[in-house]
């Protein structure tokens, strides 16, 4: 099958769609779907804060001092998100059962254990 038509796609297209299993997707409830987007912006503060401390790396004195502040600030963000997401686990009876039996598992730390992922078992 080295030529491209509409009628070999097809054909290909069929074969797979025929051979695949596809898993079905349970929905998140909203406590599952509130904590998802939390660690997606907790993820997405965490990489910003490593992004910026590499740029004051190569940065000079008077942007250096610039992003050192930008880094505070995404530091405090963190600490908040952080604290956040320990709330709603807390506030919710079921993420907080399920986060606890994760917790114990040697090395599974608060990320980890608030991953919506995780807690939908």
């Amino acid at each position: 099958m080295l030529a491209k038509t509409d009628q070999l796609d097809y054909k290909l297209l069929l074969r797979f769609g025929l051979q695949i299993k596809l898993r079905l997707h349970r929905a998140l409830n909203e406590a599952a779907a509130t904590l998802r987007e939390l660690l997606d912006y907790r993820r997405q503060i965490s990489d910003q804060l490593v992004a910026t401390g590499n740029r004051c790396e190569l940065a000079g004195r008077i942007l250096r001092a610039r992003l050192e502040i930008l880094r505070a600030l995404l530091a405090t963000e963190l600490e908040q998100t952080d604290a956040l997401i320990k709330t709603h686990i807390h506030e919710d009876d079921s993420l907080r059962t399920k986060a606890a039996r994760l917790r114990e598992l040697q090395g599974a730390g608060p990320v980890l254990a608030g991953h919506p992922a995780r807690l939908r078992a």
